[in-house]
């Protein structure tokens, strides 16, 4: 029987790992097992979210916090969100009965394509943290099993670049299997950072290229994020991806709806498929009012208001197909490197976008929410109390 890691459960017994609350993560590697050095962490979207949240955006409070997690439980998993991360390191030593399907050898770097929250570890240090990617670079070592899917790094294509395109797990080659067989020719993908947009982008075009259809794919992007201050940067990191890229209000999605179709190249209800990363309230009711009569909508997360779709769809009294495909499918670390490699141009050229909104705004934003949770002040405006002025940005609107 191949071990996927039930020994090292400590609590409470009889589960798998990831429903544990605690494993072993002594280094010692037993039968089935072999140890790996973590160099860099993905941090999910959600967790890092909320670490980065409570505490005050400190990065020394952060560093901590995810430390005491990991001593607490053997194991990176946010025990509010539930969620990990994926990882990156080198492979130190392996049982002599290791299945090591993948043929490594010691000295190997390695991508760990799984969730961190069933694999046994320790961090000794984190050296810094990427805000941009949700990365962390540490210090530290995990305990993998015959069964832990492991895959070789791609040379040439950065860390960073292939951690981001690893943690949406099995969704792109899902997408791409949903789209191939529905012979999809238009989609339009609600996105949330450049790189995620245009890997889900990519995962639909190679189903259109595999059915011969020179099929339209475009991109819509919060005009209320990061990213739209750099609109022109953000259009040119796609392209070749998309051909086409809104800047819209999704809070507002009927304004956007109409703000579209002002511009002459969409109308309600023609486009096949509509692709939701992006979680922002109101990203849902967008997709559901663009895609056709009998259209598909793939959420990339349960979390990304799917529930508020299904019943907006009721309302509009519209047929939508849709699906959720937030799991692990045997053939998507292939399906994901093959894309990722594809657009390496494009990665980096938001790669450098992300430095720039780095410079003229993440890092403002962070000291505004960090300075409003020291400080203690809050306000209060349409019945709603908060500290952060971004809150307060948000809620001048209504």
């Amino acid at each position: 029987m191949k071990n996927f890691g039930l020994s090292r459960v400590v609590s409470p017994k009889g589960v798998l790992p990831v429903a544990a609350w605690e494993l072993d993560n002594s280094p010692k590697i037993g039968d089935g097992e072999a140890l790996l050095r973590i160099d860099k962490i993905q941090m999910e979207k959600e967790s890092f979210g909320q670490i980065c949240s409570s505490c005050g955006y400190d990065t020394f409070k952060i560093k901590n916090r995810i430390i005491d997690i990991i001593n607490k439980r053997g194991k990176l998993q946010n025990p509010y969100t539930k969620t990990g991360g994926v990882f990156v390191g080198k492979m130190m030593s392996m049982s002599k009965n290791y299945l090591n399907a993948e043929n490594f050898q010691v000295g190997d770097d390695v991508c760990c394509v799984c969730s961190t929250c069933g694999i046994p570890m320790k961090i000794e240090s984190i050296d810094s943290i990427d805000f941009k990617y949700g990365q962390i670079n540490c210090k530290g070592y995990a305990i993998v099993f015959d069964t832990t899917p492991l895959r070789h790094l791609i040379p040439g294509i950065q860390e960073e670049f292939i951690l981001t395109a690893v943690d949406e797990a099995g969704n792109l080659y899902g997408l791409y299997k949903i789209a191939k067989s529905e012979k999809i020719q238009s989609a339009m993908i609600i996105g949330n950072t450049p790189i995620a947009t245009m890997l889900y982008a990519q995962a639909m075009r190679e189903a259109m290229n595999d059915n011969g259809i020179k099929g339209s794919i475009s991109a819509i992007i919060d005009r209320n994020s990061s990213h739209s201050i750099q609109k022109e940067a953000t259009v040119k990191a796609l392209e070749g991806v998309v051909d086409q890229v809104y800047f819209v209000d999704l809070v507002r999605p009927i304004e956007a709806v109409k703000e579209m179709m002002e511009l002459g190249n969409i109308y309600s209800g023609i486009v096949d498929k509509v692709v939701v990363i992006e979680d922002v309230f109101g990203a849902e009711s967008l997709a559901v009012s663009i895609v056709k009569e009998s259209g598909h909508v793939f959420f990339s997360s349960a979390g990304n208001h799917y529930w508020t779709a299904a019943v907006a769809t009721e309302g509009l009294g519209k047929e939508v197909h849709m699906d959720v495909f937030d799991q692990y499918v045997e053939e998507h670390p292939e399906f994901t490197f093959m894309i990722a490699n594809k657009l390496k141009t494009n990665m980096e050229k938001a790669g450098e976008l992300w430095h720039e909104i780095k410079k003229d705004f993440l890092w403002s934003v962070f000291d505004e929410e960090t300075s409003d949770a020291e400080s203690g002040q809050t306000a209060e405006q349409g019945g709603f109390v908060f500290k952060s002025q971004a809150t307060k940005k948000w809620l001048t609107k209504f």
